[in-house]
């Protein structure tokens, strides 16, 4: 016959090792959401840098003055959600490889788009960024698992319009 006096001992045995499995369950689950979150980020950013890349080439390729054209390099995922990939990102040089990239990316717009720097100067710094660009892409795609494949339309640039 079963002791019921044992069995009462052993219910605070069992209650704590019950919560420690659903704890467990619940932090494998939260780090599986951030990793989901982090791909999801590093998704977007691979759309702008993907897109960045192609306004640079057709930059790189245009006759006239870079600072003419409407067309604008992107930077706004980054700027809406870097405090939050850096929560997410577990190598500090990998954030500081995308920061690079946006940063200089968000720079040479804002030269290009005052008209302040020659044309001379601003397509020196194009290689640079293209550069920098593939490293954050490497980056995106370390993290993503090599799972993105960002395919953008950008629209065909074009030499601004002559109104005299």
């Amino acid at each position: 016959m079963i002791d019921l006096s044992e069995v009462v001992q052993w219910i605070p045995v069992a209650a704590i090792g019950a919560a420690a499995v659903a704890y467990s369950f619940r932090e494998i689950e939260a780090a599986l959401s951030r990793k989901r979150e982090l791909k999801g980020l590093l998704r977007l950013l691979a759309v702008e840098i993907e897109y960045n890349k192609d306004i640079l080439e057709a930059f790189k390729n245009s006759r006239s003055h870079p600072g003419e054209h409407p067309q604008v390099l992107h930077t706004r995922a980054w700027e809406e959600n870097r405090g939050r990939i850096a929560q997410l990102l577990k190598r500090g040089e990998d954030f500081g490889r995308l920061a690079d990239y946006f940063m200089n990316v968000a720079t040479f717009e804002e030269y290009r788009r005052s008209g302040q720097e020659s044309a001379e100067t601003l397509s020196e710094h194009i290689p640079f960024l293209e550069q920098q660009g593939k490293a954050a892409m490497k980056v995106v795609i370390r993290g993503t698992g090599g799972k993105v494949e960002p395919r953008v339309e950008v629209p065909a640039l074009q030499a601004p319009k002559d109104e005299s």
